[in-house]
């Protein structure tokens, strides 16, 4: 009976301490994708403010190489752990039981555009010899973050889209009365 009660501790000392080494804790990683996109003065007053899937920011671009986000951009966020997303608007994301590992971001094109008025009178855009109408897109973002509505830009001024960068037809996200991303 001692004998049996000696290997029985051995067999669990050994395992024990086996177990130890062997046992490999695999975290696994998360991906979140969000699209960049403006909220229009309801947020902060007279201010385009950029958000990610009406989310607030919750890191910051630079520490992860990241320049200007633009509206289109669509940012993919490596994770472990669980993100949750507060339903608010501007929505919240909370990282607390989360470690973000990795940032990366799909640019949207930009493209120049030409203030125009159609056959109608209606303000267009004109690019690529066609004119657009884009009627979901209906202000223009100014370098320091103001707004005011396309109808009030002078026929023939030059403007520029985002627009994004996976699709086949020109699907606009924003408007720029400055060319983003310019080298200054």
């Amino acid at each position: 009976m001692r004998k049996i009660a000696i290997l029985i501790m051995a067999f669990i000392t050994s395992v024990a301490s086996f177990g130890g080494c062997t046992f490999i804790n695999f975290i696994k990683e998360k991906e979140l994708t969000m699209k960049a996109h403006y909220d229009y003065g309801l947020f902060q007053e007279n201010k385009a403010t950029l958000l990610l899937d009406s989310c607030n920011f919750f890191f910051l671009p630079a520490d992860y190489g990241i320049g200007q986000l633009l509206a289109g951009d669509i940012v993919h966020i490596t994770h472990t752990g669980d993100l949750m997303i507060a339903e608010s608007y501007p929505g919240m994301v909370i990282t607390k039981n989360a470690k973000i590992k990795n940032i990366t971001v799909e640019e949207a094109n930009i493209i120049e555009l030409e203030v125009e008025r159609n056959a109608e009178g209606e303000v267009s855009l004109y690019y690529a010899d066609c004119v657009y109408s884009f009627s979901d897109v209906r202000y223009v973002i100014h370098e320091d973050g103001t707004f005011e509505e396309l109808s009030e830009k002078h026929i023939g001024s030059i403007i520029y889209g985002t627009e994004m960068s996976k699709t086949s037809v020109i699907d606009l996200q924003a408007l720029y009365s400055y060319c983003p991303r310019a080298t200054k």
